[in-house]
C-alpha cells in the first residue's frame, strides 16, 4: 500500500514538474478530456439508474442470499449473477460447446476456422485454469482458441467473448503491415467480443440456440450484469478524478467507501481504495 501511495504522490509531482496543479490536470491538458464533462455523465449514471438497481439486484441478492443488498459484500455479487448460468442455462461440455459454436457461426455466414487460420484447442479442466483463452501467435496466420472442458455449466459469456476476439484476429488483411494487423486500437477486438457476448441479450438467441426455456429470466440477470458493471465503472471514474486531484491520500480510504457505497449499496472493503485502481485512469 505504501509503495502505491508513493506512486500517486509521484504522479502529482511530475505534473507539478511540467507546471499542473494535480495529475488530474495533466491528464486533462494531454488527453483532451474534460474531467467536469465525465464527471457530470458518471453521476447521471448513477441517479437514472438508482431506484432500477437497488430495486432488481435488491430482489435478486434476497432470492439467492437470503439477505438484503446492503447486507451483502460485494464479493457476493458474481455469485448472485452467476445464477443465470446455473438456473436459466443449458449444460455442456467443451465438444457440445464447439459444436454448438459452430452451428451458429456457420449459419452466420462464417467459418469458424477461419480457413486453418483459427485454431480451437480443447483441454481438460485443470485446477486455476482458465476456462476459455484467446493466443493469437501470429496474426492473422496461426490464432488459437483454448477451451477447458469441465463438467460444470460452461461460462458462455466469456466464451463467447473470445470467440468474437479470435474470429476477429483471424480474419485480418494478412497484407496489412505488421503495426496495422497486430498493434493499435485494442478497442476494435474488444468491440468484436462486445458483440458475441450481446448474443446473450438476445431472447432469439437464447431460445433457438441455447434453447433456453425460460429466456426472459435469464435476459433480466443478464442486463442486470451489465448495469451493475455501469454503476462500477461509474465509480471508478468519480474516484479517480478526485483521487488525482491533488488532495491528501489519507483521507481517500474513507471517500473510496462513501463513493462505492453509493455506487452499490453493498459493502466493499476499504483496504482496497489504491488497489481499485492501479493504473492512472485505468477506467476511463
Amino acid at each position: 500500500m505504501a509503495l502505491l501511495a508513493e506512486r500517486l504522490g509521484i504522479c502529482h509531482g511530475i505534473a507539478r514538474s511540467l507546471g499542473r496543479e494535480s495529475f488530474r490536470e495533466l491528464w486533462r491538458d494531454c488527453v483532451g478530456i474534460d474531467p467536469e464533462a465525465l464527471l457530470e455523465l458518471a453521476e447521471g449514471a448513477l441517479a437514472e439508474t438508482d431506484d432500477m438497481y437497488r430495486d432488481v439486484l435488491g430482489w435478486t441478492v434476497r432470492k439467492r442470499l437470503g439477505c438484503s443488498l446492503e447486507d451483502a459484500g460485494r464479493h457476493d455479487i458474481p455469485h448472485v449473477l452467476a445464477g443465470r448460468y446455473s438456473d436459466y442455462g443449458e449444460s455442456y461440455d467443451g465438444k457440445g460447446l464447439l459444436a454448438l459454436t459452430r452451428e451458429f457461426v456457420g449459419a452466420m455466414g462464417l467459418d469458424l476456422r477461419c480457413h486453418g487460420r483459427l485454431k480451437i484447442e480443447l483441454h481438460e479442466s485443470r485446477a486455476g485454469a482458465h476456462r476459455a483463452a484467446v493466443h493469437p501467435l501470429h496474426v492473422p496466420r496461426d490464432v488459437r482458441l483454448s477451451l477447458d472442458l469441465p463438467t460444470e455449466r460452461r461460462d458462455l459469456l466469456g466464451w463467447l467473448g473470445v470467440l468474437g476476439r479470435g474470429l476477429f484476429l483471424a480474419n485480418i488483411d494478412k497484407d496489412c503491415p505488421f503495426e496495422d494487423r497486430r498493434l493499435g486500437d485494442g478497442a476494435i477486438d474488444l468491440s468484436w467480443s462486445r458483440v458475441f457476448e450481446n448474443l446473450l441479450l438476445d431472447k432469439t438467441f437464447l431460445k433457438s440456440v441455447l434453447k433456453v426455456q425460460r429466456p426472459r429470466d435469464y435476459d433480466i440477470l443478464a442486463w442486470l450484469e451489465r448495469l451493475y458493471d455501469l454503476r462500477l465503472v461509474a465509480a471508478r471514474v468519480i474516484y479517480e478524478l478526485e483521487l488525482y486531484s491533488g488532495g491528501s491520500v489519507e483521507r481517500m480510504q474513507e471517500r473510496y467507501s462513501e463513493i462505492f457505497r453509493r455506487a452499490l449499496v453493498v459493502r466493499t472493503p476499504a483496504e482496497m481504495y489504491l488497489h481499485e485502481v492501479r493504473k492512472p485512469f485505468h477506467s476511463i
